[in-house]
């Protein structure tokens, strides 16, 4: 019979969560409260308001955007490279240009408005 050496039980080493549970734990906290968060977040009305003026500024970006870009490559004859750079820039001055007067309107009128259209 041979005489047995005490071993180490096997397993993760010095620091190590076994089988990572600890950063399944981890990852899973970091879901509940990105969760939480984004249903205590979705009661908030003007959070809601705030949304759709994001939407309505890059719906109009987009829609500018394409427009631009298929007037310059078939009515202008202009390379998709150049026309795709124009395209940008165009959309892009006034998307800015609509979220200066989306700042002057203020939040205020912007919730009337939505409030008005919902009846």
């Amino acid at each position: 019979m041979s005489a047995q050496t005490p071993t180490e039980e096997p397993g993760p080493g010095p620091g190590r969560d076994p089988a990572g549970v600890g950063r399944t734990v981890r990852a899973a906290d970091a879901a509940w409260g990105l969760v939480r968060r984004i249903h205590l977040g979705s009661r908030r009305p003007e959070n809601w308001v705030q949304l759709f003026q994001f939407a309505v500024v890059g719906g109009s970006g987009y829609v500018i955007n394409l427009a631009v870009f298929a007037l310059l490559t078939s009515v202008g004859d202009v390379h998709h490279v150049l026309a795709a750079v124009g395209a940008f820039v165009v959309a892009w001055l006034l998307v800015k240009l609509s979220m200066g007067l989306i700042r002057r309107l203020g939040r205020k009128r912007w919730k009337e408005w939505i409030e008005a259209g919902v009846d």
